[in-house]
């Protein structure tokens, strides 16, 4: 039995970030990403069923925030 024929589905990801050097070491970035779609069950992107048991939304937006040291 072959797989199925699938369509492509894609996710779109606009990001915006910004980032703080804050000392010559230590440095602080934020990202927002707004996603529109998420895949297929073959290709879910990290968008999974079973962390999402009402179903997944056609959009996203997600807001990073991280702290790095550079040595």
């Amino acid at each position: 039995m072959s797989p199925p024929i699938r369509t492509p589905i894609i996710t779109y990801d606009q990001t915006v970030t910004a980032r703080l050097d804050i000392t010559r070491w230590w440095n602080f970035k934020i990202e927002g990403h707004f996603i529109d779609g998420y895949g297929d069950v073959f290709s879910a992107h990290g968008f999974y069923q079973r962390s999402n048991p009402n179903g997944l939304k056609p959009k996203t937006n997600l807001l990073v925030l991280r702290s790095g040291v550079n040595f």
